[in-house]
């Protein structure tokens, strides 16, 4: 059994989106406002994260940053699958029956494929075998997703911020959304946020 949690260290509020509040204030056709409205604000803020995180059920990917912990019960599999894009493995750690923690070394006791977002025990050589703890025995922390100044958004990128600033727009004029369904976001749409999509391992 596998869980994937956010880290704590990694909230919403901290990513940077691909899509900034003033670009998409500006795709709407909304005028600068002095003073600032904090409704408005939040409401833009928060279309943005939503229509991030639809882009990303589509594309199978993360498009922002973020820092996970995935827990499993063992290593009962060699190639152990993360998110993509991978950034880093900060830690690999096992716990054993008597609860006590061993952290791996990456090189001597596992390798990381950051292209095609794993790891793995290298050539010739096998995960650890011990008397697992009951239950997360195994815990991996990595990071994965884009910044906002990666080479993708200006190349593949660029159509799922078309297809995202389309989304926020169908949003913000319909202010409540048909659903927040992959089925129900309209074709159109759905192809500019799907195209490129990488195959769905979680």
């Amino acid at each position: 059994m596998r869980t994937l949690t956010l880290l704590s260290s990694s909230p919403a509020a901290t990513f940077t989106e691909p899509l900034t509040a003033a670009e998409v204030e500006r795709f709407l056709g909304l005028a600068s406002l002095s003073p600032a409205d904090s409704e408005r604000d939040a409401l833009i803020d928060g279309l943005i994260a939503s229509a991030r995180e639809m882009a990303e059920n589509f594309q199978g990917r993360d498009l922002a940053q973020k820092q996970w912990e995935l827990r499993l019960d063992s290593f009962e599999d060699t190639e152990i699958e993360l998110r993509q894009p991978l950034i880093a493995v900060e830690l690999v750690q096992y716990t054993d029956s008597d609860a006590a923690e061993t952290s791996l070394v990456e090189t001597t006791d596992y390798i990381t494929d950051l292209h095609k977002g794993m790891i793995r025990p290298p050539y010739g050589e096998t995960w650890p075998s011990f008397t697992a703890y009951p239950t997360s025995a195994v815990l991996v922390r990595f990071t994965s997703g884009y910044d906002s100044d990666d080479a993708f958004w200006s190349d593949a990128g660029r159509r799922i911020k078309i297809g995202m600033k389309l989304l926020i727009a169908d949003w913000f004029h319909n202010r409540l959304p048909r659903s927040l369904s992959e089925e129900e976001v309209p074709a159109a749409i759905r192809a500019l946020l799907s195209g490129g999509a990488l195959p769905r391992a979680h």
